[in-house]
């Protein structure tokens, strides 16, 4: 972001927003400037679960101050040094970054999908207007305070489940606490669109499945805690969906069985594969997955590939790329119809045929297929433009801070 660029017309900066110099923005830098120890110290002393350590500092663009963000990758003294980060709601990598400690304005921190720090943003973010706040809390979640009330020592435990330590349900059990019928609303990660990170009633062993670690499972295994309850999915589903490779495989060699059948009869497999977790994928195919399961819509894992990789892994195990479901679709169509042109090129590459009884696709032929996914996956640098300039009108800021800029005055 150079001198030469015109911000405000390219970022349509409002006249009205707020100075630097406000003595309500200028007391919250104050607040976390002087607590910057606590991000020192944790960042130091990282533990599993912690991530996203970003540093504030601005950058002057004309008339107005930038917010702009560090990745952090190391402190040396009082020069941070990491990744520039953008302040979009999508951020882009743009390239190494460093600034002094006198520089920072804020900082923050994700521990366990909670915010630690960032007195500025939470600042900030209370002075938006509801649509912004709503798309902005829509995409990045859990950078706002919990709507639940803290519930203390239970929050302790889910912490350091996050954190992979045992410690505190080891504790509960010998305490004579049931970790199963222990649960409290908490923030989880989903993979969607929107809502990245909800707040939902869970258990500890469905939370220690998705977030811990092998030895809190060994734990929660022997204690008979992972026993499968009415309404609850297999636990091994729960690590896939989150992609916890290092518990996926200790139920593999707990003796799990990779093809156990969650909603909608669904297994691991399916969750792995929706949701892009390769690593996992991997995982249960050697764990002796079935990659030719059969959901309650006759659909098979590849149906819902979220990648080429993911793909391509299922077809090597021996996925069937001309499935059929029970409306007749195959997996072209389903990923044709979902614009995963990656996935579709590769289908067609490994045997997939065009035909669909319900007609998805139009039949234009292989030879036409080839050539539109072609042009679908290498874009003309006009649509590139074209989509960023209608972007220019939407609400495309909020990571670093949850304001375009601050007026120099």
């Amino acid at each position: 972001m150079g001198e030469s660029m015109d911000y405000k017309k390219a970022y349509s900066i409002p006249t009205a927003c707020l100075s630097i110099s406000d003595e309500r923005v200028f007391e919250v830098i104050q607040t976390s400037r002087e607590s910057f120890g606590c991000f020192c110290t944790s960042f130091e002393a990282r533990r599993p679960g912690q991530d996203n350590f970003i540093v504030v500092f601005l950058e002057n663009v004309g008339d107005f101050s930038v917010p702009v963000g560090i990745l952090v990758e190391s402190i040396r003294g009082d020069r941070i040094l990491g990744r520039r980060v953008s302040n979009r709601l999508e951020p882009l990598d743009d390239g190494a970054a460093s600034c002094e400690r006198r520089d920072i304005i804020d900082w923050r921190y994700v521990d366990a999908y909670d915010m630690e720090g960032g007195a500025l943003y939470r600042e900030m973010f209370s002075l938006q207007p509801e649509r912004v706040q709503t798309t902005i809390r829509d995409v990045l979640p859990f950078l706002i305070s919990r709507e639940s009330e803290d519930p203390g020592e239970l929050r302790d435990v889910f912490r350091s489940i996050a954190h992979h330590d045992a410690s505190a349900v080891r504790d509960l059990i010998s305490r004579g606490i049931e970790p199963a019928n222990v649960s409290s609303k908490m923030p989880v990660r989903c993979f969607g669109r929107a809502r990245r990170v909800v707040e939902v009633e869970i258990s500890i062993p469905e939370y220690a499945a998705m977030y811990g670690d092998a030895e809190t499972i060994d734990i929660l295994h022997q204690n008979g805690s992972l026993d499968e309850m009415p309404g609850r999915s297999p636990p091994l589903i729960d690590a896939s969906f989150q992609g916890n490779t290092q518990v996926v495989q200790r139920f593999l060699e707990l003796g799990y069985s990779p093809d156990a059948v969650g909603m909608f009869r669904e297994t691991a497999l399916f969750q792995a594969a929706k949701w892009g977790h390769y690593l996992v994928v991997d995982c249960l195919i050697r764990g002796g997955a079935d990659v030719n399961f059969r959901n309650v819509r006759e659909q098979i894992p590849l149906f819902h590939a979220a990648s080429a990789d993911v793909a391509g892994g299922l077809i090597e195990a021996g996925a069937d790329v001309n499935a059929s479901s029970d409306t007749g679709e195959t997996p072209l169509a389903i990923h044709w119809r979902n614009c995963r042109w990656d996935v579709v090129k590769l289908l067609i590459e490994r045997g997939a045929t065009d035909h669909t009884a319900g007609g998805e696709i139009a039949s234009p032929g292989l030879a036409g297929i080839r050539e539109l996914v072609a042009a679908r996956l290498n874009r003309s640098k006009a649509e590139q433009m074209l989509e960023e300039l209608d972007g220019a009108n939407s609400i495309d800021f909020g990571l670093v801070l949850p304001v375009r800029a601050f007026r120099n005055d």
